[in-house]
């Protein structure tokens, strides 16, 4: 058996279905692997971010998203501090500055 493992950081999208009583949205992390150099001088990337698409627009509110988006920023520090073998509970890199929830807004179109 072969065992591989997942690094994150290596991915610059990443997509996490969420469910909550029934209503669901997607919240997708955008550049986390670039959450250490984005704010040097010469960055020429995407900026990192949440992006929460909700197909049902109509019905805001089922969910919290500012509070999922905190939750998504914790794990995202819990792994980097695990991948970058950081002991220190105070480095976190994802926070509501370095990558900010995005929800855009729109009507759903027919295709």
């Amino acid at each position: 058996m072969c065992e591989t493992s997942l690094n994150i950081f290596d991915h610059n999208v990443l997509m996490i279905p969420f469910d909550a009583n029934g209503h669901n949205s997607l919240f997708v992390i955008i550049g986390a692997k670039d959450i250490r150099t984005y704010s040097t001088c010469g960055y020429s990337g995407s900026r990192p971010c949440i992006l929460h698409l909700d197909p049902n627009d109509a019905l805001r509110g089922k969910h919290d998203h500012h509070a999922v988006a905190d939750k998504v920023r914790t794990w995202l520090n819990r792994i980097w501090r695990w991948e970058h073998a950081e002991n220190d509970c105070n480095v976190m890199p994802f926070n509501k500055r370095t990558m900010p929830i995005v929800r855009p807004y729109g009507t759903l179109g027919h295709l």
